[in-house]
């Protein structure tokens, strides 16, 4: 792969400006006024979002390997093995089953929808994001069954929150993931007002990152809505049908990346049964929640479509999909 996918190799440099690396001053900052602050830090980075932790992990790896390509790759192994650990703890957390953790940790560090995230340098957004949106479940569920020191596990969880946000704007949606958490375990809580203040804070700050992301859009970035609905559907059906079949049966499953919506006259077979796909998904997520007593199953269809939740074209993406727009909702998926 070349320098456009973000690898970095002996020579060569992982972005356009390296002196972005080298210069940490670059980092906006609050008291230029908000919106000198995110266009600036637009024109440095050349960033369509506003990802200043994620941004500060590059300074922090250029500080300590300049630009060997070795310790930027190490960061994201590192970021992946600990996704990995956590996802094994809340998993066993909430099914009360260590095996059922092992498992789904194990089926997450070996799923090649984690390669393109993992492997490419300038995809750590969602390695970051989803580390710290584990880290955040984790301390809510914490507190939930603990009645020592629970507005401490409390402060860490919205802290940890805020974290993601500034990794990825998308762990926005992680809101309704800890909404499940404490309606769930409702019975167990310590402190209704501790919980009900989290969800409103939690709230508050993730319809300002999200009102951000959508005001502050720099030149260029364009929110993919389509007019025809029909055309929206059909789109819609075939980029999810096809996501849930690379996580069932990827080792046989071609990974394709439209780059246009999808009209009604260009159905076939293919995009036919990706939509009933999608369709026998969401059929299934309805009925667990309806039916079913298994808390770990509905946690992971509530994960998975609150992830994907912001892959459905209402907001700016590079294009339509990608095996690395799967990272975080997949950690529901397995």
């Amino acid at each position: 792969m070349g320098d456009d996918w973000g690898i970095i190799y002996e020579k060569k440099s992982l972005f356009d400006n390296p002196r972005f690396l080298k210069e940490i001053f670059f980092l906006p900052t609050i008291k230029h006024g908000l919106r000198e602050a995110l266009y600036h830090y637009y024109t440095i980075t050349s960033e369509t979002s506003y990802r200043p932790l994620n941004t500060l992990s590059y300074f922090i790896d250029y500080k300590i390997w300049g630009m060997r390509p070795f310790g930027f790759h190490l960061t994201n192994i590192l970021f992946h093995c600990g996704n990995v650990s956590l996802l094994y703890l809340l998993a066993s957390a909430i099914s009360g089953y260590r095996l059922f953790g092992f498992l789904a940790g194990l089926l997450f560090a070996i799923h090649p929808f984690g390669s393109e995230t993992v492997c490419v340098v300038s995809f750590r957004e969602d390695l970051m994001a989803l580390f710290f949106i584990l880290l955040s479940c984790l301390t809510l569920f914490k507190y939930l069954n603990t009645q020592k020191r629970g507005l401490f596990y409390l402060g860490l969880s919205f802290i940890f929150y805020v974290c993601a946000i500034l990794c990825k704007e998308n762990s926005v949606v992680a809101w309704a993931v800890f909404f499940y958490l404490i309606m769930a375990l409702r019975n167990k809580l310590n402190t209704r007002r501790g919980a009900v203040l989290f969800l409103i804070s939690g709230g508050v700050v993730g319809l300002f990152f999200t009102w951000m992301r959508w005001m502050y859009n720099p030149p260029g970035a364009i929110n993919p809505l389509v007019s025809n609905f029909k055309i929206w559907i059909y789109t819609l059906g075939d980029v999810f049908g096809n996501y849930i079949f690379y996580i069932m049966i990827p080792w046989h499953f071609k990974f394709y990346f439209p780059w246009e919506f999808i009209p009604p006259s260009y159905l076939n077979l293919g995009v036919l049964v990706h939509i009933a796909g999608f369709l026998v998904v969401v059929t299934g997520g309805i009925y667990v929640f309806l039916r079913s007593s298994a808390r770990e199953l509905k946690f992971g269809f509530v994960w998975m479509g609150a992830f994907f939740t912001p892959l459905c074209f209402i907001q700016y993406l590079p294009s339509l999909q990608a095996a690395r727009y799967l990272y975080i909702p997949g950690a529901g998926a397995v």
